[in-house]
């Protein structure tokens, strides 16, 4: 789409996060992967029964206890575990429902994103 006349007037955002991995908080973590405040993941821990999701609760648990240990401090996951990259998907769901909307309003032509690497298309430059 970037190289197409019809898009010659949009602009393309690419974005990084800068030490991503490393900066996330792992309580905040805990809160959103708990549906704390994230009606999408509530809604999903909602269907659960209570046997799994004490079973889930507990998996959280262990991987937060892990990463901490690998880490040695209270933020930050390990780059290259698999359960690493899916807790960092979830530590940046509410970046998604936030640019979604933005594209649904047609402020955001595209929007996509792998973990921490993000690629935007958009007609306004704010």
């Amino acid at each position: 789409a970037i190289y197409e006349p019809l898009f010659e007037d949009y602009y393309v955002i690419k974005a990084d996060i800068s030490s991503f991995y490393e900066s996330i908080s792992h309580d905040r973590l805990q809160r959103i992967v708990l549906g704390d405040g994230n009606e999408e993941i509530n809604n999903k821990l909602k269907s659960l029964d209570i046997d799994n999701l004490n079973c889930y609760k507990s998996l959280i648990n262990c991987l937060l206890t892990v990463s901490k240990s690998i880490q040695d401090r209270n933020s930050g996951l390990p780059q290259g575990p698999a359960y690493a990259r899916y807790l960092a998907e979830l530590y940046l769901i509410e970046l998604d429902s936030i640019l979604k909307n933005l594209y649904l309003s047609g402020e955001i032509y595209l929007y996509q994103r792998y973990v921490d690497d993000m690629f935007l298309v958009c007609k306004s430059k704010a």
